[in-house]
């Protein structure tokens, strides 16, 4: 009997070490410049820390300021801290499969008591994918007034994410409605955005192109994103400078950002660089080159 108790005086101080470490990471994460915690996370990533490689996976999604994005790479650590034990980081392939009914997504569902448990203790990332579940109706009846209430517990954080999420929500709802919400929507965008998320300063720059008429915030924020490898931003980057949006058109820079669009994944971007060769602008007139580029579009 006392080797049992003995067990289980254990299991509860690792428990609770576990849960004292996490929330360390956690307030890394949300308070400091992604540069400065970073290494931090990383050193705790390396000893198989569950939830130290769930937030590596979080800065590769997001790029807050200091990351170049990547998917990939994201999901591996998302997965490896899922293997460690973090009972949110399922959570995180799923989002990125949904809707549907794939495995990723199974589990998230499978989870949902787990997630709602651990978002009723505080955990900003289990009350975030708990607003997603509401959002998508996964597992829960769909609910966007449920999805506000668990996005902005977790934005209220500081949880970039979870910003861009209340701003895009207040759009859906505000549309709904036939009500006005452009300024609540803006400012969180402008907290996720100020984060360094790109996804947000993607969204910032469309409130302040095609809402506010303001292109110069618009390409300031933009480029932002652009530089953290945003595919749609770097292709509007080329738009903007072969259009003259950001001064004088500048076809030869537009043709930069628009080659760093196609090797982030833009198909469209090709369509653009093959006009750029037809006309002759920012490069020597190609038909060949042209030829090549419309036929990675078409061929896409």
């Amino acid at each position: 009997m006392e080797s049992k108790a003995g067990e289980k005086v254990k299991q509860a101080d690792a428990k609770e070490q576990l849960g004292k470490e996490t929330c360390e990471l956690d307030q890394l994460f949300l308070n400091l410049p992604a540069g400065e915690a970073y290494p931090q996370i990383q050193a705790k990533a390396w000893d198989g820390c569950g939830r130290a490689l769930f937030l590596l996976a979080l800065y590769l999604d997001g790029g807050y300021g200091t990351f170049f994005l990547d998917e990939g790479l994201a999901r591996s650590y998302a997965s490896a801290a899922s293997r460690a034990g973090d009972p949110v980081a399922p959570a995180f392939g799923a989002l990125k499969d949904l809707p549907g009914l794939g495995e990723s997504v199974r589990v998230f569902v499978r989870q949902r008591e787990k997630i709602r448990a651990r978002a009723a203790e505080g955990d900003f990332l289990a009350q975030y994918y708990l607003g997603i579940m509401y959002a998508y109706g996964e597992g829960v009846d769909p609910s966007y007034e449920e999805a506000l209430i668990w996005f902005g517990k977790s934005a209220a954080q500081g949880f970039a994410a979870a910003q861009l999420a209340m701003g895009s929500f207040l759009r859906l709802v505000s549309e709904e409605k036939n009500e006005s919400w452009r300024e609540k929507r803006l400012a969180w965008y402008q907290k996720a955005a100020a984060k360094g998320h790109a996804e947000a300063q993607v969204r910032l720059a469309q409130e302040y192109r095609l809402r506010c008429h303001d292109l110069e915030q618009a390409g300031i924020w933009y480029e932002k994103a652009a530089r953290q490898g945003h595919p749609g931003a770097c292709e509007i980057m080329g738009h903007f400078w072969e259009s003259g949006y950001l001064g004088q058109a500048d076809p030869a820079q537009a043709l930069v950002w628009y080659r760093k669009a196609w090797l982030r994944g833009s198909p469209s971007a090709c369509n653009a660089i093959a006009r750029l060769y037809e006309e002759g602008r920012g490069v020597p007139q190609s038909w060949k080159q042209a030829a090549m580029w419309y036929k990675r579009y078409w061929g896409r």
